[in-house]
């Protein structure tokens, strides 16, 4: 539907979650019409108040996605406030390097491989390079790549630009500098949520010296938008772009609970990553994880909870070097990408 390529052994199951996709949309499309003049603009004096969450939960038409997306992230406010400043970085910054453009330059040919093409990568590279020199504390992360190159699906580039800006200065922060730690602390949270929802298969992980982090970092870093199929990632991203951050917290949970018996099996990190990525592929229909939420976390206790979580990890410093190189080689790994 995107584009993107579905793997042979799930394409007849793709196929079914069309035919019941299909049909729906037209019925979204009516949700979300009133809030829509010509062109598929948002009309006159619609602000993100006047979108009833019930209606985002139950899916965002493609066609209107983009438009809403930057509703929910204030971008129109931030390029009226910055008129023409996306352009003179482009045009500025072209043809400086640094460590942070050196980098970009591998991961952008790394981003959807059989998606990209030469006006994409373009694209991409101009609103990562320029998100480099317009914020220099972070500059550049990988897993940033992933997140821009959704937007750009949706965007334009000057928008997709202060959308990026938006969720990493904003809806993540501290997710993407060298360290993670603002994603490594969702972990720890994750792993509490984990002990107390799931305390067998918690405790099994401990036994085992097994890393669960491994996993659930890089889904953090990418919103899930790396390997589930792509309309279940961006009717995720949906919610998170709305409702925020502890929507990654309630799907991880939703989709780690009936794994939970299968787990037990598993003794070692790497088969864990590989049993886990295997199943995200198949989940193409949204709804599995989304309106059967075990958790309704609320947003302004989960930020308290990580004001108090993150001095811990920073003071622990839980994840070894071994860790993370693991960790980064898990972020290295090509992605599967789904229509």
């Amino acid at each position: 539907m995107y584009g993107f390529p579905v793997p042979a052994q799930y394409f007849k199951k793709y196929m079914e979650f069309l035919s019941e996709f299909v049909p729906n949309l037209s019925r979204q499309y009516d949700k979300f019409s009133e809030f829509f003049g010509p062109n598929n603009k948002l009309k006159d004096g619609i602000t993100k108040a006047d979108i009833p969450i019930e209606i985002v939960r139950s899916g965002v038409p493609p066609k209107y996605r983009g438009e809403l997306w930057k509703l929910f992230c204030g971008v129109h406010e931030k390029i009226k406030m910055n008129p023409g400043y996306f352009e003179m970085l482009v045009e500025k910054k072209k043809d400086q390097s640094s460590e942070h453009t050196r980098q970009i330059d591998k991961d952008v040919h790394r981003t959807f491989p059989y998606f990209r093409d030469v006006e994409f990568d373009q694209k991409l590279r101009h609103v990562l390079v320029s998100y480099s020199w317009h914020n220099p504390e972070i500059g550049y992360c990988q897993s940033m790549n992933i997140i821009a190159g959704v937007l750009l699906v949706f965007m334009d580039e000057e928008s997709a630009f202060w959308t990026l800006d938006h969720i990493v200065g904003e809806k993540l922060p501290n997710y993407y500098s060298s360290e993670m730690i603002g994603a490594i602390t969702d972990s720890e949270i994750f792993e509490d949520l984990l002990k107390h929802y799931i305390p067998k298969l918690c405790q099994h992980l401990m036994d085992s010296d097994i890393k669960l982090g491994i996993f659930v970092v890089p889904q953090f870093l990418t919103l899930f938008g790396c390997k589930l199929p792509k309309e279940t990632a961006f009717r995720i991203w949906d919610c998170i772009l709305f409702e925020g951050s502890k929507v990654l917290l309630e799907i991880i949970m939703e989709f780690i609970y009936p794994l939970a018996n299968e787990l037990l099996k598993k003794i070692d990190d790497a088969e864990i990553v590989t049993y886990l990525n295997a199943q995200l592929q198949h989940i193409f229909n949204p709804e599995v994880l989304i309106h059967k939420s075990m958790l309704d976390i609320d947003q302004k206790s989960l930020d308290i909870a990580r004001s108090r979580y993150v001095k811990i990890v920073r003071q622990q410093s839980k994840y070894s070097n071994n860790n993370m190189d693991l960790l980064d080689a898990h972020m290295h790994t090509q992605c599967t990408y789904s229509k």
